[in-house]
C-alpha cells in the first residue's frame, strides 16, 4: 500500500512539473515582432539592417545558384493545451538588398491578395495595363506584375508575370503608389524600368503613340 501511495505521488509530482513547464509556454524557432515587418522596404533594406530590425538572426539561409538568398524566421510557442506558429521569408539579392517578402504566417498583411486592379491609373489616359497584388506590411502594394491586362500597352511592351517595376524615368519606386504618381508626372514619353530576375529592363512608353515602344 505504501509503494502505491509513494508512486501516486511521483505521478502526481510529474505531472505537475509537466504542467508548469508546458502551461507556461515552451518556446522555439527565432522570435520577431510582427510591428517590425514594417519597417522594411524592398530595393532599400539590407540582410544586416532586417536581422537588426526583426531582433533575430533567421532559423535558415537558402542559398540560390543566381546568388540571390532566401532568409526564413520561424517560432513556435506551445502549451500543454495550445501551439501557436509565425513565420516569414524574405529573399536578398546577391549584394544583400531586400528583394521581396516571399511568404508568411500569422503575420500581417503579407499574404498574396486575390488579383485586385491596383495599378491603372487613368488620369490623363495613362494606363499600364498590369495588376499588382502582393501587398507590403505598410499596406501598399509591391510594384511587381500579377497579371496582365490583354493587349495592353504593358502586354505589347513585352513586360512579364513576375517583373518588378523599380524605377520610371530613372526615379526609383518601391510601391504601387509612387509608382502611379510617377506614371503620371512629367512628358508623355515614360522609361520605366523592369528586374527581370537578375536582368535590368529598360521599356519605354509614349502615351501619346496608340501602341507603346521598348
Amino acid at each position: 500500500m505504501k509503494s502505491q501511495g509513494c508512486l501516486k505521488k511521483i505521478a502526481f509530482a510529474c505531472f505537475t512539473i509537466i504542467y508548469t513547464v508546458m502551461g507556461s509556454g515552451c518556446t522555439s524557432g527565432s522570435y520577431f515582432k510582427n510591428e517590425a515587418l514594417s519597417k522594411l522596404q524592398p530595393s532599400e533594406t539590407t540582410k544586416s539592417e532586417t536581422i537588426a530590425l526583426l531582433g533575430n538572426k533567421p532559423n535558415q539561409e537558402i542559398q540560390n545558384a543566381n546568388g540571390t538568398q532566401l532568409l526564413v524566421w520561424a517560432y513556435t510557442k506551445a502549451s500543454l493545451f495550445s501551439a501557436s506558429t509565425k513565420s516569414v521569408s524574405i529573399s536578398f539579392d546577391k549584394d544583400d538588398v531586400m528583394i521581396r517578402f516571399e511568404s508568411g504566417i500569422n503575420v500581417p498583411t503579407l499574404a498574396v491578395a486575390d488579383r485586385k486592379k491596383i495599378v491603372s491609373p487613368k488620369t490623363k489616359g495613362r494606363t499600364i495595363g498590369v495588376y499588382c497584388a502582393v501587398r507590403l506590411p505598410s499596406g501598399d502594394y509591391l510594384p511587381q506584375i500579377t497579371n496582365l491586362v490583354p493587349e495592353s500597352r504593358a502586354e505589347i511592351a513585352g513586360w512579364k508575370i513576375g517583373d518588378v517595376i523599380t524605377a520610371v524615368d530613372g526615379d526609383p519606386v518601391r510601391t504601387v503608389s509612387e509608382l502611379m504618381i510617377a506614371n503620371n508626372q512629367g512628358g508623355s514619353l515614360k522609361t520605366f524600368t523592369l528586374r527581370r530576375g537578375e536582368k535590368i529592363i529598360q521599356s519605354k512608353i509614349d502615351y501619346q503613340e496608340s501602341s507603346p515602344s521598348r
